[in-house]
């Protein structure tokens, strides 16, 4: 169900700290969206008061992803600075922003078939990396990964997607999608890693990719990386019900292969 709202200015409240050491400038700020005609605000609050802090762009903060991401600025990076829950998909378009987990962990309990983040729109573009000295950092889904649908585009740089279903996803309804894998690891528990059911361009020059690629149509560029193939506890879309199928790609169109490693049961 949707609700039609019209925003029209954008307040913030600050109110002074007083006491118990705090500096002249201390205080607490919230802020939000109010629509037309009265009402309560429907945004978030800022960063300065509350629950902690979750996510940075440059030096401001935000409670929750979802406001840090629609709050993004084109070619801006959101860094996270703590473990943080998602409970429903988190859209955005007209932009490309940067996801640093930072050995941090998205911790996506989403609706069916819906993934963590999705990037719609030609001119949407999600790009996850991990500059954390381990390298720990994690999305995890008990649905899918992050998608995109309507031309948007998906880049992996490090860091670690872990799915129920595909951590790479697109939906034949919902227009073209494409991925570029450059590092990183991409592990579906049940079906296939990367889910390509419409036109895409899907690039893999680098990571680990377990589950195998499930392609209907588009082109797929190998230049590295590893491919693990569909193992039996990923059968929750068994291609080989479909088609004769070798565990490691379904493809409807064109593949090209110039390196890498690849297994399959």
């Amino acid at each position: 169900m949707f609700k039609e709202v019209i925003y029209e200015t954008k307040i913030t409240f600050c109110f002074p700290v007083v006491g118990h050491g705090a500096d002249d400038d201390a205080g607490v700020c919230y802020g939000g969206w109010y629509a037309s005609g009265g009402g309560g605000t429907t945004g978030e609050e800022a960063s300065g008061g509350g629950s902690e802090i979750v996510a940075q762009i440059g030096e401001q903060g935000y409670k929750t992803l979802k406001s840090a991401i629609l709050n993004a600025n084109n070619g801006e990076t959101i860094k996270l600075s703590a473990d943080v829950s998602v409970e429903s998909e988190i859209d955005f378009t007209d932009k490309a922003i940067t996801l640093d987990l930072n050995g941090k962990t998205i911790d996506g309990k989403v609706p069916s078939s819906y993934s963590v983040i999705e990037a719609k729109g030609e001119s949407a573009s999600l790009t996850i990396k991990d500059t954390s000295s381990e390298t720990n950092g994690k999305l995890i889904s008990d649905n899918y990964g992050i998608s995109a649908a309507e031309g948007g585009k998906l880049i992996i740089e490090s860091g670690t997607i872990e799915s129920n279903y595909a951590a790479m996803a697109g939906n034949n309804t919902a227009g073209d999608m494409n991925f570029e894998v450059n590092g990183g690891t991409l592990t579906s528990k049940s079906s296939e890693a990367i889910y390509m059911p419409g036109q895409v361009q899907l690039t893999v020059n680098a990571g680990e990719i377990n589950g195998g690629i499930s392609a209907r149509m588009g082109q797929i560029t190998v230049n590295g990386g590893t491919i693990n193939g569909m193992t039996s506890n990923q059968a929750a879309d068994k291609m080989e019900d479909y088609f004769n199928y070798s565990g490691s790609a379904w493809i409807g169109d064109a593949i090209y292969i110039w390196g890498g490693t690849y297994t399959s049961n």
